[in-house]
């Protein structure tokens, strides 16, 4: 997916009384309805439903640049981090509660090119079938990184031989199409991901 400049929850249903009248029958069968199709939409489905993936009203703002910031962590190309390990990410927590989807992944393919020789480099993932948190992305994620972006610089050193890595994928969909940010495939990862939903879901 073209990256775009800036650098790119269930909800809670509760019951409905014993006894309803009829405006309150009414009430709760659109009710469900509105839950039913709001389940089907801002997500990473299953590719029979991938059009949920590029239609969102949700405008891509500052801050959600700051979480969604099209970027993989340089740790992913064996860095060592600088300032926080990855698990530490003070936005991770954040992260995890509003991406439409958070799910293991793996590189299969790295390609170079563009509209320019080399302006380009498009890598396709293939996520885990059962997210981490929020929902399913469709079997195969494509994402295209320019020159502008710092992953660039990084896949440029790297080459073929980053097929085969293995990342976590923060994935949400706005207005402009699908955002991310990729960490790694840690258990310490992972258990803080497991921790922010987990608190997330005891405040609701």
């Amino acid at each position: 997916m073209e990256e775009k400049s800036p650098r790119s929850q269930p909800a809670a249903v509760s019951r409905l009384p014993t006894k309803i009248g009829r405006r309150g029958r009414q009430l709760g069968r659109t009710l469900a309805l509105a839950l039913v199709l709001g389940a089907s939409a801002p997500a990473c489905t299953p590719a029979s439903n991938e059009e949920a993936w590029t239609a969102s009203d949700v405008i891509y703002a500052r801050h959600d640049a700051q979480l969604f910031d099209d970027l993989f962590r340089p740790e992913l190309f064996g860095v060592e981090h600088t300032v926080e390990p990855p698990e530490r990410d003070p936005r991770l927590t954040e992260r995890a509660v509003v991406a439409d989807s958070v799910s293991q992944a793996k590189v299969i393919t790295v390609t170079r090119g563009g509209v320019q020789s080399g302006s380009s480099y498009t890598i396709v993932l293939r996520p885990e079938p059962k997210p981490l948190a929020g929902r399913k992305l469709p079997e195969t994620v494509t994402l295209v990184i320019f020159r502008s972006n710092p992953t660039f610089a990084w896949l440029d050193a790297a080459g073929q031989s980053w097929v085969g890595t293995r990342v976590v994928l923060f994935a949400r969909v706005f207005m402009d199409g699908l955002h991310y940010h990729a960490t790694t495939d840690t258990e310490p990862v992972r258990k803080a991901i497991e921790q922010a939903t987990v608190l997330h879901s005891l405040v609701q």
